[in-house]
């Protein structure tokens, strides 16, 4: 799970860099921005998720 996550999050990143490299700066920008918000929505997810399964057990 944590693996998935660490995963998903570089990847994020990295297209977020990649958009930045791009010739439109303005849309890489806005795709960074996208990237960025996209993460903080996984990682409250997982917080959310492992919340949920510490208070089943």
């Amino acid at each position: 799970m944590i693996f998935k996550f660490v995963r998903s999050s570089f990847i994020c990143w990295r297209d977020a860099v990649l958009c930045l490299n791009s010739e439109i700066f303005y849309a890489g920008f806005a795709c960074a921005i996208f990237q960025i918000t996209l993460l903080r929505f996984v990682k409250t997810e997982l917080y959310t998720f492992e919340a949920l399964n510490l208070s089943v057990k």
